[in-house]
């Protein structure tokens, strides 16, 4: 009889201290789901906004210079040296984009070696781009960047590709090489990526990896200065 009084109020206890815990777990749970969720937003957003002002340009607020022309010889085309390309984009973001060389192979079709490219995002953060190499199609809008693309923030997100693929006329990118990509917020790895509709919608596909940082997220909330 005891012993069966005493087993209820152990179980008595126990409803109570769950019925207790139950908002703080819940609110826990909460908690950990938003700051998940931010994160995976933060790491994607970046990606987003580096690629951004290449998918959203302005054709008419735009310049290029280039400091002198190398003639071609035995056949070969002309080269530019150092151009620049530099505007601002629909979003009155100020690009550059430079490279080593400019080698015209056909009309509207240029051979870029060694690129650079930075973008100085509203919110006062700035972005870098590098590749060895690149194929610009100006009338199509295209742009290939290829052989080690490296993008980086001064906020400390980085991503590799082997190449990546940029459709300015449709506003849209992808690359079909492993892409993977690292900050304050986590890491990512993919067989993939594609962005569309100017960057508001990346999707990463094959063997994706993520890892997130959850307690880093009032860090990447917050703009750099």
């Amino acid at each position: 009889m005891l012993k069966s009084k005493i087993n209820n109020l152990i179980k008595a206890l126990k409803k109570l201290i769950n019925m207790l815990l139950e908002p703080v777990i819940g609110y826990t749970r909460v908690v950990f789901a938003t700051k998940f969720i931010l994160s995976a937003i933060a790491l994607i957003l970046m990606f987003t906004l580096i690629l951004q002002p290449l998918l959203n340009p302005a054709h008419d607020n735009y310049r290029i210079t280039f400091s002198n022309i190398e003639a071609g010889s035995e056949g070969k085309p002309p080269k530019m040296i150092n151009p620049r390309f530099q505007g601002v984009d629909k979003d009155n973001q100020t690009y550059n984009i430079s490279a080593k060389t400019a080698t015209k192979i056909k009309d509207e079709v240029l051979i870029l070696d060694t690129i650079n490219a930075s973008v100085e995002l509203r919110d006062g953060r700035w972005v870098l781009l590098n590749a060895n190499k690149g194929v610009l199609k100006h009338k199509e809008e295209l742009l290939e960047l290829s052989d080690s693309v490296y993008l980086f923030t001064n906020d400390g997100y980085e991503f590799y590709l082997s190449n990546i693929f940029i459709d300015m006329d449709k506003h849209m990118a992808y690359s079909d090489s492993k892409v993977t990509g690292k900050g304050p917020a986590g890491t990512i790895e993919a067989n993939s990526v594609r962005l569309y509709d100017k960057g508001q919608r990346v999707v990463f596909d094959g063997n994706v990896k993520l890892v997130l940082y959850p307690e880093n997220i009032k860090k990447t909330s917050a703009p750099s200065k």
